[in-house]
């Protein structure tokens, strides 16, 4: 595929995503306004609020449309009519009820005063600007790597695209390649994004190019968390740079799989405990993150946990708010347990199977590489035997110091040092917006230090690096109002340099038009921005690669648009591979070509096998083959053929 190629398939993902997203943020926010405490009147006359809302609204959508999935999958009656034409009616009914409701509200502050106001808002054009940058950045990080290859990055995204493939087809999912009681909540997201084309190339595509827009929704959602904490633009700026440096996050972002989404929906999570929503909305979005990636809700629920401990001990004195609390978290229960509902039903006694699951994948022999880090290997300790002996010798063997610095290597670079440093000053500082920050970069730390010390925890182990793709924004955060505090340090210094020192006075008196930059605090953040710039800059590009060649993906493709299904084929690998999940209503027998003494042999083996087609590796084919593999009594002819690979008919 060419450039061009590339381009329009992005422009049909983008559409397909951009739709999906209003239809289901529309269909969220008729809940949120359901239960929402909010006036609308209020909403309305700040557009800034509105689109805070519909980010909110959107992660309550995909959990009631995750749940409504699954009962659409109990029936076998997933499809376009059901689960998108049915949903975008709502929408529409809805729309025109808030617009007949709110219809002066509307009419008062939509019209083309404050339109124009709200294009010479300065403020607001740096916010945009700063917004489109980052975005222009990250589309052209992620182009350079996903239009290298016709294929999918790793094989998680194969695995994904064999079930959405098999649900849009049979209006169900299936249990086999997910592993039983195993959440498909990502399959019914992704197929809801496609269901409007359902075109098997443009399913592909969406599944090889939408991870550009999920990054794009992070960045967004980022910024209106961050514009709530920092204020100031530069600051912004700075943690949305370091977002683009954060290796491990952007290495599985770009793979667009279920963990992808769930970390988003854990950002928008932050959103609501940031802007102050009811608690209880926090019941959609625990379910949504079950439904799609039960690995980020472990991570996740031990960070609510401590949140909301360290929130009712703050107000141990007042009853009153600590009812209104326990009273939230119970509303919050019961809204967990009922969008679940259609999960059980589908799944009555695998629920509690899925830690099996996982325990599975660090067994498996083929993860094993991709689980252990040569540098932070260490030997089993037990510092509750021995403490101060144990510790001396992880200190002596900087095995303490090597994890720790892996975990930078791995998320901001040095710059986690801020981050660690960040924590701690949380601790004197005690700002009540970043608590729910804080407490991820904790969970963060122990997850990769807590091995250490305690026995069988090859578990969390195992998983530890996933910490730095679910926290990646709260380690950001963190960094920042460290770098804040410095800036503030630094500014403290600059007026007392200026009030004791009448040289340094005399400086900025002199160089009056350039005073500004030349104090303590200018030239800190002019080092930071420098510092930052520079490590995007040389920082290498997140870790990827593809497993399959051009010519077999095309080939794959090829078999998925027009073979008919059922069919038998033949093809040059010992056994199924991932990329095998696109053509998972095919039958795949494997061979070696070196068994056969002659194509005759081959031909034999096909007919006995009931195959009606074959796949060849040309670069496998003896010469004396090439010669009568086009006969009409081996085959019926040749239906694709690359640089090396071959799809033939067999003569029937």
């Amino acid at each position: 595929m060419n450039e061009i190629d590339f381009l329009i398939a992005f422009f049909y993902v983008g559409l397909s995503f951009i739709l999906f997203f209003f239809i289901i943020s529309i269909f969220g926010y008729f809940f949120l306004f359901i239960i929402g405490k909010k006036r609308e009147g209020e909403v309305i006359k700040q557009p800034y609020l509105l689109l805070e809302r519909l980010l909110i609204s959107f992660g309550i959508g995909i959990s009631i449309y995750v749940s409504y999935g699954y009962l659409l999958s109990f029936y076998k009656s997933f499809n376009f009519l059901t689960a998108y034409i049915c949903i975008f009616v709502f929408d529409i009914a809805f729309m025109i009820y808030y617009l007949i409701k709110y219809k002066k509200i509307l009419h008062r502050y939509c019209n083309k005063r404050n339109f124009r106001d709200f294009f010479i808002n300065k403020n607001l054009l740096i916010s945009i600007f700063i917004v489109l940058f980052i975005l222009i950045l990250s589309f052209l990080l992620y182009w350079e790597i996903i239009t290298e290859s016709l294929g999918l990055i790793r094989r998680d995204p194969y695995v994904w695209l064999g079930n959405i493939y098999y649900l849009l087809e049979n209006g169900t999912i299936t249990s086999y390649k997910l592993g039983f009681g195993y959440p498909s909540g990502f399959a019914f997201v992704t197929s809801g994004f496609v269901l409007i084309w359902s075109d098997y190339l443009i399913i592909y595509f969406f599944m090889k190019m939408a991870s550009i827009y999920y990054l794009f929704f992070y960045v967004i959602v980022s910024f209106f968390i961050l514009k709530d904490i920092f204020k100031k633009n530069y600051l912004i700026f700075l943690s949305l740079l370091l977002l683009l440096v954060s290796n491990y996050f952007l290495s599985r972002n770009i793979l667009n799989i279920a963990s992808t989404l769930a970390s988003i929906i854990i950002l928008i999570s932050f959103l609501v405990i940031l802007k102050g929503y009811p608690y209880y909305i926090l019941g959609f979005f625990i379910a949504a993150i079950f439904l799609i990636h039960p690995l980020t809700l472990f991570y996740f629920l031990p960070v609510l946990f401590i949140y909301f401990l360290i929130k009712f001990l703050s107000n141990i004195r007042n009853r009153n708010l600590i009812f209104k609390g326990f009273l939230s978290i119970s509303f919050m229960v019961i809204i967990l347990i009922i969008v679940l509902l259609p999960y059980m039903l589908n799944y009555p006694d695998e629920i509690f199977n899925i830690t099996i699951w996982y325990e599975n994948i660090i067994a498996d022999p083929r993860f094993k590489n991709f689980f252990t880090y040569t540098s932070v290997e260490y030997k089993k300790l037990n510092l509750i035997k021995i403490p101060f002996y144990d510790f001396l010798v992880l200190f002596i063997d900087r095995q303490l110091l090597d994890r720790f610095q892996n975990i930078g290597i791995h998320s901001i670079d040095n710059f986690f040092i801020a981050s660690f440093f960040g924590l701690f000053l949380f601790l004197f500082k005690r700002k009540k917006k970043i608590i729910i920050f804080s407490v991820p970069v904790l969970i963060v730390l122990i997850n990769h230090l807590i091995p250490f010390f305690i026995y069988n925890l090859d578990f969390i182990d195992s998983f530890k690096w996933r910490t730095l793709e679910t926290f990646a924004l709260p380690i950001i955060i963190m960094a920042i109002f460290f770098f804040v505090w410095v800036l503030e340090i630094s500014r403290r210094i600059t007026n007392y340099l200026t009030t004791k020192l009448k040289s340094y006075n005399r400086i900025l008196n002199k160089y009056k038009p350039y005073s500004n930059l030349i104090k303590l605090e200018s030239i800190v953040l002019i080092i930071l921005f420098i510092n930052i710039s520079s490590l995007k800059i040389t920082r290498e590009l997140p870790v990827y690669d593809y497993n399959y060649c051009d010519d077999y993906v095309e080939i794959t493709l090829y078999i998925k648009g027009n073979l008919e299904p059922n069919s038998i084929i033949c093809y040059p690998l010992p056994e199924k591979d991932d990329i095998h999940n696109i053509i998972n209503e095919m039958d795949l027998i494997g061979y070696n070509l070196s068994e056969f003494a002659n194509i005759g042999k081959f031909y034999t083996f096909a007919v006995k096998n009931f195959a009606r087609y074959f796949i060849f590796n040309n670069s496998e084919i003896p010469e004396m083959w090439k010669k009568h593999i086009s006969y009409p009594s081996y085959t019926s002819g040749l239906l694709i053929n690359t640089t090396q690979f071959s799809l033939y008919r067999v003569h029937s």
